[in-house]
């Protein structure tokens, strides 16, 4: 095939793919292309949002561009397509520097892709600029990623202190502390997030874990028991009971969980059971 050829057929491939999601206004494709999203039709959505920007005019506003770059970097991140999300988080960031938004949404693309000193600078960006809970979270916890877990602490201390009323920030501190070895506080942010809301399974398994980072297996079998009462459809859970089970020499406890977590679709079970049992299941 002559290249010219070639190139046409490029063209011609290139131009039907933007005909498939042409809906002949800027208007029209954007709408189209968020409703693609709200759906999790992510493909859909990265192609009429495209075309929203390829046919976006002044008199369309700015602020709908920079919507439309943000849901099609949005979709792009669904579809982990991270270098793509970055780039339409730049171009929003070229049309408004003070939204906000787009730095949280930036950082999380960075801290999917491991480069935590970028998210950080992201987060930070959005701090300096609003000041809100949620940012001193997502900063902590990309500083606990980043085994910076005096800064993690830091920030997520300060995110309970603008606001002690939501769990996950209690929960997320105790997860840092473990990593820092600070089973005591663990168990202490893990007992607030209880308070908060004890009927979730979060604070029950990560006070079994400080409980077995201590060697305290008992303490950590009630735990991982509350957690069951709580998500009896976890099969997680059973393993990890079976786990702490063997190490308390309860084997015939252990097989009956690690059997219960391999029926209910928990693979690693039968790795368990062959390794420590030398049973086939």
């Amino acid at each position: 095939m002559k290249t010219s050829t070639f190139l046409l057929l490029l063209l011609l491939i290139s131009a039907k793919s933007i005909a498939q999601y042409d809906c002949g206004s800027f208007e029209g494709c954007y709408n189209v292309g968020y409703g693609a999203y709200e759906e999790s039709n992510f493909e859909g959505a990265i192609g009429y949002l495209s075309n929203a920007i390829s046919l976006w005019k002044k008199e369309d506003g700015t602020q709908k561009l920079i919507s439309a770059y943000e849901y099609r970097a949005k979709s792009y991140f669904e579809n982990f397509s991270f270098e793509e999300a970055i780039n339409d988080c730049n171009k929003i960031i070229e049309l408004d520097k003070s939204y906000v938004e787009v730095y949280r949404l930036r950082g999380s693309v960075y801290e999917k892709q491991a480069s935590y000193p970028d998210a950080i600078a992201d987060y930070t960006k959005a701090i300096e600029r609003e000041n809100q809970a949620g940012d001193y979270a997502l900063r902590g916890i990309a500083y606990g990623k980043f085994e910076k877990f005096d800064d993690a602490i830091k920030d997520l201390s300060k995110a309970i202190e603008l606001d002690s009323t939501w769990v996950d920030y209690y929960l997320k501190r105790a997860q840092v502390f473990i990593l820092a070895e600070k089973y005591e506080d663990a168990l202490n942010d893990a007992s607030k997030a209880q308070d908060l809301n004890a009927i979730i399974p979060d604070p029950y398994t990560i006070s079994a874990t400080a409980y077995i980072k201590m060697g305290k297996l008992d303490l950590a079998l009630e735990q991982i028991e509350n957690a069951i009462t709580f998500a009896p459809e976890e099969a997680q859970l059973y393993a990890t009971r079976g786990l702490i089970n063997y190490k308390l020499n309860k084997n015939e406890n252990a097989i009956a969980d690690l059997k219960k977590a391999a029926d209910m679709g928990f693979d690693e079970a039968k790795t368990y059971l062959k390794s420590l049992f030398n049973i086939e299941y």
